[in-house]
């Protein structure tokens, strides 16, 4: 901020010639706002540093060794900074006095001051230190320039080696923003003055003359209303230009991004990276190679790199490499044949043509994989050592080189409930919502070719596939589709999938002749040796950690009789061998001697003395015994006890201290309480210790040993004999089915799943795994088993892994290591418990064994191709080439953090997938090259490789504190920020990820975002990164983190600013063509306004690398609808912003990555973004209609804002996914938006079920926040309209006051008289507002519609703040506990202040605006355009496509000309 307002007041000093002046003491040096002095500007800035400074005495320090606890120390600390504010402050008044003495002595002079005494500076100081604020301003900014060095280590500033080409960035960067300053945004207020804008064409003498206005025998002076407006006029337009101002900083930015971003990858050799063949001629690399690097590179053939780069047996990695595609169904059988005769034979193979049998997504790959090989080679940082057949030994090959070069790397894979593999229900099921088509056939038509490469391979027509598995076919045809479609989704084994592929190019890295480096010398020469399973494991590590795998899940609970072991039940159980059953006794007579026993027990538990010692009244003891949740963890609690308590004397004493304190019969109160919950009691039994069920506990897992038939089974333990119990079936989800499929898939590979145990809530099974392992390390370790036997512990994390020997059972697992915790995964009470993700990572990183570590999200990939190059990037850590011997290598790292590329796969599917593909791939891209290139790159949730040693010893790689760190990622990158790290990018290396494919999921990612960016504010990481930062840093760092996100609230703000200008406008009895005549641009709309820089950097990089064919039709023909999807997505990011600054907390928004075919409602638009969008938009438009109702001759079109606002209400509709259901939704909009509940009714949290309920709810949430600031603006807001409204609109406000004052008692008989529906109020809206308007137009003086909406929105301003004022005072006045209570008053205001009609009134245009939208695009959707579907998706997709795009099977049409007719 301080940058921006220094760029845009020099703008205004040089803009003014008569400033120049001021500068040599040659003018008057009257202060008017378009003459500054120097002087005046070295005073503004001491003014704002002083400001800066008080703020800095309210913020909190973070703590240290010397500060905890001590609170003196903070106060004289704050003490000291308020103490920094005097020096400054009075050299601000220095400035101000030199600058305006005239000013001082009219002050002084009110209060009889002799000024000889302050007349000792001579006539012609101005002039003569006319350099003094100069020189203040530029040593100011000098300092902030550098960087926060100790005074022992302040040498490392001469060895920056980066600090020439920052200076030179940030130097560019504010002359192109002062420019733009100058040549734009002065441009739009200069001259614009009160005083220029009262007198332009006003020949009224006392038109700003002051009256004299008596109140109560007091006298005021007020200007004229239309001299107030024109004031309010120019201070929101210079607030527009301020505003403006920090907009094109970061619209300067997109063009830096753009500039720098293409020229790094220019520079890098990724230029048009197409290819239309491929030549597999093998030559070796000349002598000179060292020499001329990058120009030998560039001209070597596609078999010559592989040879380089791979060694001699390139061959079984280009087949590997080939094979990754084929598998992926990019290439046929035939050019899968013809890639690897070609790699033999050292011919060729064209990749385009109409013979080829290549995707054009296997054709990307081909470009990028064999663009990136030449940059590896030709990087001179790197100093790759191409393969010679005469050195092994001393190249750099993978394949060739030691295998200690290659360094170790532990993937993570966090998985919660994400989709592990598509069942066959979901992919052929009947759709839901009104989709158009099936699951797999929306996957069909949009990769057609994929599919038919698919069929091809299972030697079956694509028609004939599809009607295959629809109609049930083999359990092994259903996993392979069922796999196939999971890898054109966001799934779990895309990501396991593709990580496995770099334990397989390992494999084929690893393995060695006998007679070559690094292998042992006592095999046969020349004989290949294969890596074994440790081989791997040292180099490579998969860990998903699942944090939901074993849970506990119940069948479905039957009653059945036992009877010595033996189950008997009336139906059919569906048990088998070895299944673990839960039983329970359900029911308990109070009165039974048993009843009496457990409650007994249960009385005098620890537990239960815990609770008597902490509660101070019986009250208290009672309350919580009537409380289920609570009475059941009393239950657990007392199950577990021993029956020697330790604690039994405290018990005792506790138990006699309630009896004696309360002679009221305490003791059996409590155990009639207890008596309320028979079935919890139920699960005493077994401790109870009764006759006949000594060997029976309830709620304990039982294993079945035999099935005798589907109604009966008998037991392990034949002692169970307990009558009737409940029986529950503990089973198998689908998470652990899914989870068991991908590790038999990947048997053999270093592949492992961390999870998280938790005794009680775990599979029985698991839970007898678990403790068998413990009992056999531990007996193997100490050599006593026995005294293993008794541990059990609550929570673990355990790393588990595939058993051969298991193959086929239930449960395929072994069990690695246990590893005990001492709490849950997820700390903290419920609603504010950690981060899920940060605590999974952490459960993984445990037992991480690589010396890097890769996090990946659960919806990545890579190609097999790209898993080759992972060593490369990974020996980017060390600071140089290792040599044998060097053993301090991990002392010597240049980087903590290695970024690489990402490529969105979701791209297919369909249009928002698109837009979202673009726009990560400029920011994942782009953005990285330039945040790199300004040293200040973070952790941005992408797939980076971390030091792993460095991770573990900090914490993990993100945080987990809920509210604060909702984007816990980036804090990887501050944490390596903070400690003077790098994160360094590479663009060698690309991994695939998927995005947000459908609109509302879209959304709601950016509101999380957004929402966590506020959060990364408030942490004390940013804090103090920012305190020992320089300016360019701190500048460099802003645009790294929150610029994004504080720019959209800008834009969303300078938007009200920009209506706000025109009204006032409007009121001060001026008009554009007084603008123009001022020379003002605000007279003329922009139509090319500076933020279309944003879609530069596409069109460049785009343009740059895949050429401009290809950056046309992918991305130029779709950018009209990139910009009405971002139009609304900017809105949801700036409302998220502002929601968090108001709430003061971060929410989490759980996308759920829904498929692009997904449909939503309507009503779940209207949920999700009334509050955000529709309202902002409506009020947009009612200021749009009043500013046209009132210059009906000579109005701004304003075209560019009505268009915003039409998107924020119509987008949601846009860009719904195509559905059948469109009238059903209409009508269900319309039933939410006419029910109203009954007024007596509470109304519950998150279960909105009408718009009463969800816009009372939002009235409920401001209520609860702070008031202070929002009252004020509010009172101002009032006051201002008050003293700048002329008579005329008053007039009009009698009119909205009489409908009012009628629905005031219309809403009274309904309340008092008890009535339970308030359902007629949505019949009297509509009649209330015919009242209005007739009561304008025929009773009120000077009818005008213009004039009566000004008055209806001065109205609504005063009920607000009367909301406001009435909502503080019952704060202060009600107490705690009080029948009135708060929520009552919240829900009066929004009853009689006509808070709800208005959102009856804007609802119903929305729902006006929707259904004629919603119903023009059904009607341009219909058969045979289907624009909205080819448009979103793809013209081919709907119910039987599959047979519609690839016609019938052959053996269908075999069979007709084999039937014969008689």
């Amino acid at each position: 901020l301080t940058i921006a307002l220094w760029l845009l007041w020099c703008a205004v000093l040089l803009h003014d010639s008569k400033a120049f002046e001021d500068w040599v003491g040659l003018s008057s040096r009257e202060p008017t706002l378009t003459r500054f002095t120097a002087f005046s500007l070295a005073f503004i800035d001491s003014i704002w540093l002083c400001f800066l400074m008080i703020c800095e005495v309210f913020v909190s320090d973070t703590p240290t060794k010397a500060t905890i606890g001590r609170t003196n120390c903070n106060r004289c600390i704050r003490f000291l900074r308020v103490c920094r504010v005097i020096p400054t402050l009075l050299l601000a008044l220095a400035w101000a006095y030199i600058s305006w003495p005239e000013v001082f002595v009219d002050f002084l002079k009110r209060y009889n001051v002799d000024m000889a005494q302050f007349d000792v500076l001579p006539e012609n100081l101005a002039s003569t230190i006319w350099y003094a604020p100069v020189a203040w301003i530029a040593l100011r900014f000098a300092y902030g320039v550098t960087p926060r060095f100790k005074a022992t280590n302040a040498f490392q500033l001469l060895h920056m080696a980066y600090w020439k080409r920052i200076a030179l960035f940030w130097t560019t960067f504010a002359a192109f923003s002062f420019l733009c300053n100058y040549s734009m945004l002065v441009a739009l207020v200069r001259s614009l003055t009160p005083y220029q804008l009262c007198a332009v064409n006003d020949d009224d003498e006392d038109f700003c003359s002051t009256y004299t206005v008596t109140v109560f025998e007091y006298d005021f002076l007020v200007k004229d209303v239309r001299c107030i407006a024109c004031v309010a006029t120019v201070v929101v337009a210079w607030t527009l230009v301020i505003l403006s101002s920090l907009l094109m900083m970061y619209f300067i930015f997109n063009v830096y991004v753009a500039i720098v971003g293409s020229s790094v990858g220019a520079a890098r050799g990724f230029v048009e990276t197409s290819i239309p063949s491929l030549e597999f001629r093998v030559e070796t690399v000349t002598s000179d190679f060292t020499q001329m690097r990058k120009a030998e590179a560039n001209w070597m053939t596609h078999g010559s790199i592989l040879n380089a780069v791979f060694g001699k047996d390139w061959q079984r990695v280009w087949e590997m490499m080939v094979d990754g595609l084929y598998d992926e169904c990019l290439i046929d059988s035939k050019m899968r044949s013809n890639l690897l005769t070609a790699a033999k034979t050292g011919g060729s193979v064209k990749l385009s043509g109409k013979d080829s049998h290549m995707l054009d997504r296997a054709r990307a790959r081909m470009g990028y994989l064999f663009t990136s090989l030449r940059c590896i080679l030709g990087d001179s940082s790197i100093n790759f050592k191409p393969y010679v057949p005469t050195a092994d030994a001393a190249c750099d090959a993978l394949g060739v080189t030691h295998k200690g070069r290659i360094p170790s790397l532990t993937q993570i894979v966090p998985v919660y409930s994400e989709e592990g593999i598509m069942d066959i229900k979901e992919l052929v099921g009947e759709p839901k919502q009104g989709a158009v088509s099936t699951m797999l056939e929306f996957l069909i038509s949009q990769l057609p070719h994929e599919w038919e490469i698919f069929a091809q391979n299972e030697g079956m027509h694509p028609t004939e596939l599809y009607e295959d598995i629809v109609q049930g076919a083999s359990k092994v045809r259903q996993d392979k589709v069922r796999e196939w479609a999971s890898h054109r989704s966001q799934s779990v084994i895309r990501t396991v999938n593709g990580a496995v592929h770099y334990h397989r190019a390992l494999k084929v890295l690893l393995t060695r002749d006998s007679g070559s480096a690094g292998s042992p010398t006592g095999s046969p020469t020349g004989s290949p040796m294969a890596p074994s399973f440790e081989d791997i494991r040292r180099h490579a590590q998969l860990i998903m950690a699942h944090q939901t795998y074993g849970k506990l899940s119940l069948g479905k609970s039957q009653q059945v009789k036992i009877q010595h072991g033996v189950i008997t039940s009336p139906g059919p159980h569906g048990l088998r061998a070895n299944d673990r059953v839960r039983l329970t006794l359900d029911s308990l007579n109070a009165e039974d001697a048993v009843t009496k026993r457990a409650m007994d027990k249960i009385w005098k538990s620890r537990a239960m003395a815990k609770i008597k010692k902490r509660a101070k009244t019986q009250q208290e003891v009672d309350a919580i015994l009537n409380d289920g949740v609570q009475v059941q963890a009393l239950v657990e609690a007392a199950m577990s006890e021993p029956a020697d308590s330790p604690d039994a004397d405290m018990v005792a004493k506790v138990s006699t201290d309630q009896s004696a304190g309360g002679s009221d019969g305490s003791g059996s109160q409590g155990t009639s309480s207890m008596a309320r919950h028979p079935a919890l009691l139920g699960r005493l039994w077994g401790q109870a210790q009764v006759k006949g069920l000594q060997g029976f506990r309830s709620g304990r897992f039982y294993t079945v040993q035999e099935v005798v038939d589907e109604n009966t089974a008998i037991l392990t333990d034949t002692s169970v004999n307990c009558g009737t119990a409940r029986l529950e079936k503990a089973e198998l989800t689908k998470r652990e089915h899914d989870v068991h499929y991908m590790l038999n898939k990947h048997r053999g590979c270093p592949f492992f799943v961390c999870i998280d145990f938790q005794r009680g809530k775990s599979h029985p099974q698991l839970e007898e795994m678990i403790d068998t392992h413990i009992c056999k390390s531990g007996g193997s370790a100490s050599g006593e088993p026995e005294t293993w036997t008794d541990i059990r512990f609550k929570h673990a994390s355990v790393l588990i892994k595939h058993n051969d020997s298991e193959a086929g059972s239930p449960w395929p697992i072994e069990v690695v290591h246990v590893l005990p915790r001492a709490r849950g995964l997820l700390i903290g009470s419920t609603g504010n418990l950690t981060q899920g993700k940060a605590g999974n990572q952490l459960g993984a990183l445990r037992f991480a064994e690589g010396h890097f570590v890769q996090m990946m999200d659960a919806n990545m990939g890579c190609y097999s191709g790209e898993t080759f190059k992972v060593p490369v990037v990974l020996q980017g850590f060390h600071r140089w080439s290792i040599s044998e011997g060097d053993y301090d290598q991990r002392v010597r790292l240049q980087a903590r953090i290695i970024g690489f590329r990402e490529h969105i796969f979701t791209r297919e599917h369909g249009l928002v997938g698109q837009i979202m593909a673009d726009a990560e791939w400029t920011f994942g891209t782009l953005v990285q090259r330039l945040l790199e290139f300004l040293t200040v790159r973070m952790h941005y949730g992408h797939p980076d490789f971390m030091d792993a040693f460095w991770a573990a010893n900090r914490g993990s790689v993100s945080k987990a504190s809920p509210h604060i760190n909702l984007s816990e990622d980036i804090f990887a990158g501050l944490n390596v920020k903070t400690r003077h790290e790098q994160s360094l990018h590479t663009d060698y290396l690309e991994w695939e990820k998927g995005r947000e494919v459908q609109f509302l999921a879209g959304s709601g990612f950016f509101w999380k975002i957004a929402s966590g960016s506020v959060g990364l504010l408030r942490t004390r990481d940013l804090r103090a990164l920012c305190q020992n930062a320089s300016v360019m840093e701190t500048f460099a760092l802003y645009f790294a983190t929150v610029a994004w996100y504080i720019h959209n609230v800008i834009v969303d703000i300078s938007t009200e600013v920009f209506l706000l200008i025109f009204i006032y406008l409007t009121l001060a009895s001026k008009s554009i063509s007084d603008l123009g005549e001022l020379g003002s641009m605000l007279a003329a709309e922009w139509f090319l306004t500076p933020a279309f820089s944003a879609m530069l950097p596409a069109i460049i990089g785009l343009g740059i690398e895949y050429g401009p064919f290809w950056m046309f039709k992918n991305y130029l023909l779709t950018a009209p609808m990139s910009m009405i999807y971002f139009i609304f997505i900017n809105k949801a990011m700036s409302s998220s912003v502002r929601t968090t600054f108001e709430a003061n907390t971060a929410e989490y928004v759980n996308t759920g990555r829904p498929h692009a075919n997904k449909s939503y409602t309507l009503m779940d638009a209207f949920l999700a973004y009334w509050n955000s969008h529709y309202r902002p938009a409506l009020q947009i438009l009612y200021c749009i209609v009043l500013y046209r109702a009132l210059n009906q001759d000579g109005a701004l079109p304003l075209i560019l804002v009505s268009f915003t606002a039409f998107v924020w209400i119509l987008a949601p509709i846009l860009f719904q996914p195509p559905t059948k259901a469109v009238y059903e939704q209409v009508r269900e909009l319309v039933s939410f938006i006419a029910k109203s509940p009954s007024i007596h009714d509470r109304i519950a949290s998150g279960k909105a079920s009408s718009l009463y309920e969800a816009a009372l709810e939002q009235e409920l949430k401001q209520a609860n926040r702070s008031l202070s600031l929002p009252m004020l603006s509010s009172i101002l807001i009032c006051a201002l309209y008050l003293f700048m409204t002329t008579s005329n609109i008053f007039d009009q406000t009698w009119a909205p006051l009489c409908g009012m004052f009628i629905l005031f008692l219309f809403r009274s008989v309904v309340r008092f008289s008890g009535i339970k529906s308030a359902g007629m109020i949505v019949i009297a809206i509509p009649c209330l507002s015919l009242f209005v308007v007739f009561v304008s137009t025929y009773i009120v003086e000077n009818p005008d519609f213009g004039s009566l909406l000004v008055a209806t929105m001065i109205l609504i301003r005063f009920l607000i703040t009367a909301k406001f004022l009435i909502w503080s005072f019952f704060r202060l006045v009600l107490p705690r506990g009080s029948p009135l209570g708060y929520e009552q008053v919240v829900r009066f205001t929004f009853d009689f202040l006509c808070i709800y009609e208005w959102h009856f009134f804007g609802a119903l245009v929305v729902l006006v605006l929707q259904a004629i939208f919603a119903s023009l695009l059904w009607l341009l959707d219909r058969p045979p355009l289907r624009l909205r579907t080819g448009l979103l998706l793809n013209k081919r997709v709907s119910r039987g496509c599959v047979r519609r795009i690839f016609g019938a099977p052959e053996r269908e049409f075999e069979e007709c000309h084999t039937v014969k007719v008689d």
